[in-house]
Formats: C-alpha cells, sequence, structure tokens
C-alpha cells in the first residue's frame, strides 16, 4: 500500500534548508551507491503542513516522487521507506533488498539532527529528557485515556447501544490542558529521535477537555 500512493515527482530543484524551516518541514539525505557503479544523493523533504504527498523524493537535487505518509519510494535494490506522525517523522530508512537499513541523517539545521549533537555533546541530559518525555506520556495514557473513554461513550450513537463509561479519574480542566500541553512536547522530544510506538505515541490522547 505505501508503494501505490507513490506519484512520479515534478523534476523541481529542492529548496534549500533555512534554520526557520524546522517550524514546518525536515529534510534527510543518504548517499547510496549504484548496482552499476557511481553514487547518488537522496533527499526527502517533508512537509508537515501539506494536505497531501507531504514526503517528496529527490535524487541528485531533482524531484523524482512524491507520495502521501507512510510511503516507500523504490530505489535500485531496495527503497527509501519514510512515516510522519502528528508530532514529526518516525521512519526514514534506506532499506535493501537484503533487509539491510540505513537511517538517512538529518540535514545540520533541523531539529532532529539539533538532537542528535545534543545525544553525542551532553549524554546525560539526553537520557533524562528521553526519560522525562517518556514518563510524561505514560502518565499521560494511564490518566487521560480514561477520560477520553467517558466522553467516547457519552456521544449518543455510543451511549445507545452500550451505555456510557464513568472515568475513574477526573481532573480539572487546567490539569488536563497542562498535560496535553506537555504531552506534545513529549512527542516532539521523541520524534526528533525518530522514536514512535504504536501505543505510547497516539495521538488521541491529547482530546483532554
Amino acid at each position: 500500500m505505501a508503494e501505490k500512493k507513490v506519484t512520479p515527482g515534478d523534476g523541481s530543484a529542492l529548496r534549500p534548508y533555512r534554520r526557520w524551516h524546522s517550524l514546518w518541514r525536515s529534510l534527510f539525505r543518504i548517499e547510496l551507491c549504484r548496482p552499476e557503479g557511481g553514487t547518488d544523493t537522496y533527499a526527502v523533504d517533508v512537509d508537515f503542513f501539506a494536505w497531501e504527498e507531504e514526503l517528496r523524493l529527490y535524487r541528485n537535487g531533482e524531484q523524482v516522487a512524491r507520495a502521501g505518509s507512510p510511503a516507500s519510494f523504490p530505489i535500485p535494490g531496495g527503497a527509501i521507506e519514510a512515516a510522519t506522525s502528528t508530532y514529526g517523522v518516525r521512519r526514514m530508512h534506506a532499506v535493501r533488498d537484503d533487509g539491510a537499513e540505513r537511517q538517512l541523517t538529518p540535514h545540520p539545521l533541523t531539529g532532529e539532527a539539533w538532537r542528535a549533537r545534543l545525544a553525542q555533546r551532553r549524554p546525560m541530559l539526553s537520557r533524562v529528557l528521553a526519560g522525562a518525555s517518556f514518563t510524561v506520556l505514560a502518565v499521560s495514557l494511564v490518566v487521560l485515556a480514561p477520560q477520553v473513554a467517558e466522553w467516547v461513550s457519552r456521544l449518543p450513537i455510543i451511549a445507545d447501544s452500550i451505555g456510557t463509561f464513568t472515568s475513574p479519574i477526573a481532573l480539572p480542566p487546567e490539569a488536563n490542558i497542562a498535560l496535553t500541553v506537555a504531552g506534545v512536547l513529549a512527542g516532539i522530544e521523541r520524534a526528533q529521535r525518530l522514536r514512535h510506538h504504536w501505543l505510547l505515541d497516539m495521538d488521541t490522547w491529547w482530546m483532554g477537555e
């Protein structure tokens, strides 16, 4: 299905990446050998605000394909697999036909590159941030999920068929808002490390009243 989403590119040139582009855009690159010899530089440009086809593949600076997320861009000897979440990029790997994987390198001015440099230069601080983001998301899952379930159960179509559910946890609106904001920041921090878990990072938990 990911391959079926891919459409041909328009041949346009890759736009230069500026520091302020990190607010809505990310860029990853990788240099790969051709089977017949020589190398090609591939780049995946991610536009987080695009309604569709937010992933754009470039070869040697020329757009060759576009796709929505998740996508698998065919390349000689394998594919480039890319996927986004609400908070950023969750997968950006070149996968060979034999199964070997290489993560693409973020542009030096992206948030992902800044987070990688922090992990190299300040490993202790990096681990603290990673642990804090995990803890915030775990707490949010435990606290917000029952409240979301109660809200959903009150919808007439649900209430009339299976009844309503009362959450054992009820926080004031201010606490829910604070936890939601903390959860968003934690999600961004994990996305900058290309970390994603199907349960922990579910966007639906950020629906606190």
